[in-house]
């Protein structure tokens, strides 16, 4: 647009995120800063790095009020776009200073809330659940050129060469994260009334071959808490607090909800595999709870859709040095849903995983099933890989899958502390002598268990 007598510029952006209303008018939210992360043929996802904002029609004719001026200190700094979604339906809280810099992604070329080959044929079909700025699209923001405004998921996303040589295969892992039933662990456990559970992520993983001639493949995973009414009160316990079913719905009307979207999403069966444990009291209850759940769904569908059910105690077998033989259950569940090849041979179905925080024990399975989904693309795009002997693309992948996993627990459990606690007992674990190690730095022991007796940091642990 050119600039008249009138018209002045007051800043450059790469894109709209939407219109915030307080009192006085609408605030601009755009995209001052990113980065690029993927590339898929040719159309590249970017990172959003900084966020500003400009009122409208300009700042010398906004009237300040101390309302205004409280509500605005949050959108400065940057505000996550679900309180910012209460903010707007109650009017009665302030906007949090949460950092719309982490972990937030768009793309201009690419629909971020489908998975592929939906991405790229049905631009315009925004999935609202993984859409975290679709409440701020009013009727002014709809009127925008199309070309200017953008659809953020959050999440997850990063991608790799498979192997160092000319046109290698690229894998990009993309991690959708829902915002219907969003907030950190023990805050949002089970499912609510509309059947949207607790730390919902959806896990696609594309392999491609670039170049005008390259195939492309797509394989999706999904994660999801128990989806019953059950939480766990931290203010009871200072460490694990038991597990407490809240109420009883004897129709499963919610729990019916939630899978009714899986079916429609994904289209066709949904495989249920609970790695919950055994014989852990709450655990255990929740499970056999979640059992009777697929039972009752079950009746009332054609045998096609049928949830397919799976309780694997996946702790028990990693203690007694037995995962192996988890690994054919793996190969046999995937190869059921199979990937999707081409946009006429779509994958058929999900493997749905839950653990109780669907972190730990959840990313372990998921990148068991990811290494067989990802020799069965190889496959497709006509390269040898064997997960057993071919360690390199093998690596690479779990490499990518693990950030994938610290990336998703820190926004779910809250703190950075996970990941560098890992790193801290891997090193204590490898070392020759752990007794010798403790010995050796006292100061160690003391930051340990001093961080160990915080209760903000007791919640990373499962």
């Amino acid at each position: 647009m050119a600039v008249g007598a009138n018209v002045k510029p007051v800043g450059s952006a790469f894109g709209i995120i939407g219109l915030v209303r307080f009192f006085n008018g609408y605030y601009l939210y755009h995209v001052k800063s990113r980065q690029k992360v993927a590339d898929l043929n040719g159309k590249t996802i970017y990172k959003i790095l900084k966020t500003e904002y400009v009122y409208l029609p300009s700042s010398s004719a906004r009237i300040k009020t101390k309302l205004e001026d409280k509500y605005l200190k949050g959108l400065a700094l940057n505000i996550s776009y679900q309180i910012c979604l209460n903010l707007l339906i109650s009017r009665c809280k302030y906007f949090n200073s949460v950092d719309l810099s982490t972990d937030f992604y768009y793309s201009k070329e690419l629909n971020l809330t489908q998975p592929w080959p939906q991405c790229v044929t049905d631009p315009d079909k925004i999935e609202s659940r993984f859409s975290w700025n679709h409440h701020h699209t009013s009727s002014l923001y709809r009127q925008l050129p199309k070309r200017w405004s953008l659809t953020l998921i959050h999440g997850f996303v990063s991608s790799r060469q498979l192997a160092g040589i000319f046109n290698a295969p690229i894998l990009i892992l993309i991690a959708r994260r829902s915002s219907e039933f969003a907030g950190t662990r023990f805050n949002r456990r089970g499912c609510n009334l509309d059947g949207n559970v607790a730390n919902e992520v959806e896990t696609e993983q594309i392999v491609y071959r670039p170049g005008p001639f390259g195939k492309t493949t797509s394989f999706v995973q999904h994660r999801g808490s128990v989806p019953l009414f059950w939480s766990q009160d931290m203010g009871s316990v200072p460490q694990k607090p038991p597990i407490e079913i809240d109420h009883s719905d004897p129709w499963y009307t919610a729990s019916t909800s939630h899978f009714r979207k899986l079916h429609s999403r994904y289209n066709g069966p949904i495989i249920a595999l609970n790695l919950v444990k055994h014989n852990s009291g709450g655990e255990t209850s929740l499970g056999h709870l979640y059992h009777e759940i697929t039972k009752y769904i079950n009746q009332f569908l054609p045998r096609n859709l049928q949830i397919i059910w799976e309780w694997v105690d996946i702790a028990k077998l990693r203690k007694e040095g037995s995962f192996a033989e988890f690994q054919p259950l793996c190969d046999e569940l995937t190869k059921m849903v199979g990937i999707t090849k081409s946009p006429t041979s779509c994958q058929n179905g999900v493997i749905r995983v839950n653990c109780v925080d669907c972190l730990d024990r959840t990313n372990l399975t998921q990148v068991s099933i990811g290494l067989v989904a990802l020799e069965m693309q190889l496959r497709q795009l006509d390269v040898p890989f064997d997960v057993n002997t071919d360690s390199c693309a093998g690596i690479i992948f779990q490499k990518l899958f693990e950030e994938h996993g610290d990336i998703i627990g820190y926004q779910y459990g809250g703190s950075h502390w996970c990941t560098h606690l890992r790193a801290i007992a891997e090193k204590i674990h490898s070392h020759p002598s752990p007794k010798i190690f403790w010995r050796q730095f006292p100061d160690t022991t003391r930051i340990l268990c001093r961080t160990m007796k915080s209760k903000s940091l007791l919640t990373c642990f499962s």
